[in-house]
């Protein structure tokens, strides 16, 4: 088991508290952005940098998730594909999501993509501190049943 960690998509808040969750066991965390991001130094964290340009190979966390992973992302794009591969997908906001739950997301995303193409990219919005203690209570859940199943 491995999480993934989508850090273009996901607030700072979001990824400190994951960063602090992988850090008290020995999950492997790997953390994927098109930019430079600062992770913490342990051994169990990994970083890569994909390319986000038009060539650019397609985005890593899909080609290399196995089932029983755990994908933070907040692209439902991404978590419908990872899905389908027998991972978990978790969004920032604390929602696991599983394949009946994303046909419906999918189409908003679909139609809000299509109203705002034209507007700026904004800044991403810290979540309130009620979405941060869900998304914490959620991961930590995930973590410690994956645990469990790992020792038995």
């Amino acid at each position: 088991m491995r999480v993934w960690l989508d850090a273009e998509s996901v607030p700072d808040a979001v990824r400190q508290i994951v960063f602090r969750a992988v850090q008290r066991g020995t999950v492997p965390l790997c953390v994927v952005a098109g930019r430079d991001i600062v992770v913490p130094r342990a051994a169990n964290v990994t970083a890569v940098r994909a390319g986000y340009a038009i060539d650019a190979p397609a985005h890593p966390i899909p080609s290399a998730v196995a089932p029983g992973d755990i994908v933070i992302t907040a692209d439902v794009t991404m978590a419908t594909t990872v899905i389908g591969l027998g991972a978990v997908a978790l969004d920032p906001a604390g929602h696991l999501h599983y394949r009946t739950t994303f046909a419906d997301r999918l189409r908003r995303a679909s139609l809000a993509h299509s109203l705002t193409w034209h507007a700026p990219e904004s800044p991403k919005a810290a979540p309130a501190s009620a979405e941060r203690q869900r998304f914490a209570a959620a991961l930590d859940r995930i973590l410690s049943r994956r645990r469990e199943k790992m020792r038995s």
